[in-house]
């Protein structure tokens, strides 16, 4: 036997925390079963900005105070452009470029549905935020058709993808987006649990994406001196923030290609203008393809391997580039076979530096503001390779003084 005690519906509740419910309607239904401990519970429609929310379950008195919520809960098609509007207005956000961004409603389309389970205390403890909550909750669900604006003026995503709650750590599986005519496969986690900031891990599977949409949101000074076409496989992660939190703490270590594109060396490698004569127009290096390592910690990107294949010019290299805007690198770059590079009083040995396909290869080292760096000529006079070609001038040389 139970009798229903109580239809209900309250509307304007308020609580403190890192969800702000002053806009919750419920149409709540409570049944007392006969001689139990328990009140079993129904939603049959809770309204929260753009959630529309169904529940069922159970309240039991909690050791020590309050009750103890169990229960399977479920949204359908919730409209995620409505949500994102709302979600300044519901959930305390952090400040500065992510309030800023969505402030600036970013979501455009997009639908969600998901279920699953709830295991919650009420009420919850005086200063509770994600790492208390999360926990309690479990689910699967499915993002279809979202397409949103990210910040720093980047170029419109769209996305499907499948997503999973459990042990406060939120998973998105089967991702799909689109970006600039490119696509980005992959998965990615987030969890509140290890950090209150969220700490975030990702593995992506870029093909045909734009260099500069990937480099754009904390590499603008890169962006805008690499064009081309990126493809690769990336793993990383780090702490969710403002702009400086998640440069000090982001990790990435993958292989990229980049190709059919131009790297605009005019003011990186300016250091080299005066080797360069009338061929001022090899600074601006367009390439065929551009294969590098990466890893990406502490606040630098660090390449290995470089291998650049250009139409004018050949790179090897390696080095790092810091976030903060500083360059340590060092580079060898092999110049057409029909091009000699002023030396000055070392011109005349220069010869000596070219190889059986015809072409000078200088190394260098790049150091100080990546934006314009200082370059440094390094030639090594004294290599076993460059001491022969120079015994074969100086022979050759006596070879014509003696008329042979």
């Amino acid at each position: 036997m139970q009798a229903s005690i109580a239809s209900l519906r309250l509307a304007g509740f308020s609580q403190s925390g890192p969800v702000n419910l002053s806009d919750l309607d419920l149409d709540l239904k409570l049944t007392v079963p006969w001689q139990a401990d328990r009140i079993l519970f129904e939603v049959d429609r809770a309204t929260w900005g753009a959630v529309r929310l169904d529940a069922k379950g159970e309240a039991v008195p909690a050791p020590g105070g309050g009750m103890r919520l169990t229960g399977d809960w479920r949204l359908d098609d919730v409209d995620l452009a409505v949500l994102a509007r709302d979600l300044p207005g519901v959930v305390t956000m952090p400040e500065g470029e992510a309030a800023q961004w969505l402030g600036a409603e970013p979501v455009s389309d997009g639908e969600l549905q998901a279920a699953g389970r709830f295991d919650l205390l009420l009420p919850q403890p005086e200063g509770a935020g994600m790492p208390e909550i999360l926990p309690g909750l479990s689910g699967t669900g499915r993002v279809a058709g979202l397409r949103f604006a990210p910040p720093r003026k980047l170029p419109e995503v769209s996305a499907d993808a499948d997503i999973s709650l459990a042990d406060g750590v939120l998973r998105i599986s089967g991702l799909e987006a689109g970006a600039d005519g490119g696509v980005l496969l992959g998965e990615a986690s987030l969890d509140y649990v290890k950090d209150s900031r969220g700490v975030f891990t990702f593995v992506a599977d870029c093909r045909d994406m734009p260099v500069a949409s990937l480099l754009r949101p904390y590499a603008a000074g890169a962006a805008r001196i690499v064009e081309g076409t990126a493809g690769g496989k990336l793993v990383g992660g780090g702490i969710l923030g403002e702009k400086a939190e998640v440069l000090n703490s982001l990790r990435i270590d993958g292989d990229m290609l980049l190709t059919d594109g131009v790297l605009h060396g005019n003011d990186l490698l300016a250091g080299v203008s005066k080797y360069l004569g009338v061929r001022q127009d090899l600074k601006e290096i367009r390439y065929r393809k551009l294969l590098h390592h990466l890893h990406v910690a502490d606040g630098r990107y660090h390449l290995s391997d470089l291998d650049l294949k250009g139409h004018d010019t050949d790179w090897q290299g390696g080095g790092s580039i810091g976030f903060a805007g500083d360059i340590d690198m060092d580079l060898a770059v092999k110049l057409p076979a029909d091009f000699t590079p002023d030396l000055g009083d070392m011109t005349q040995f220069v010869d000596v530096l070219r190889g059986d396909d015809g072409r000078i290869r200088l190394d260098l080292h790049l150091s100080g503001e990546a934006a314009r760096p200082k370059v440094k000529l390094k030639v090594d006079m004294a290599s076993d390779s460059v001491k022969e070609q120079v015994n074969k001038s100086i022979r050759g040389f006596l070879d014509k003084l003696k008329g042979k």
